[in-house]
């Protein structure tokens, strides 16, 4: 079982930076549909305003999805080094509940948690999203 976590660990640093490129070019072009969650179709929207709504929704979404990929990769590390409760004490903590009262926060998290680590996923619902 560590093992498994010590090679999850290995992987998340190997992709740090392939992982950090993939999202400045979701950044960079929304309107590409190359993220996780498909592309709506803005098609429809006939209205500027909703329009550039619609743009700022994803863009959110993007960059909450970058931070839990970064605080994912942090639990992991810390599971694995049996640092969990420092993980679960420290700042990290006053972070991710400051994080998770948003309304938007939550919001991409229902999209996007089946995109992540399993136990982490557990993790999160049972301290943070779930209330």
């Amino acid at each position: 079982k560590k093992n498994e976590r010590e090679r999850q660990v290995g992987l998340y640093e190997s992709l740090k930076s392939e992982w950090s490129a993939f999202f400045l070019t979701c950044r960079n072009y929304p309107d590409l549909d190359i993220f996780f969650l498909p592309l709506e179709c803005s098609e429809t929207i006939t209205d500027k305003e909703q329009l550039e709504q619609s743009k700022k929704e994803r863009l959110e979404q993007i960059g909450f999805a970058q931070l839990f990929w970064i605080v994912q990769r942090n639990y992991v590390r810390a599971y694995t080094d049996d640092l969990l409760t420092e993980f679960e004490r420290g700042e990290w903590k006053v972070f991710l509940e400051e994080y998770f009262r948003r309304a938007n926060c939550l919001d991409a998290w229902g999209k996007l948690k089946d995109f992540y680590d399993k136990k982490f996923v557990e993790y999160i619902e049972k301290n943070y999203a779930i209330r």
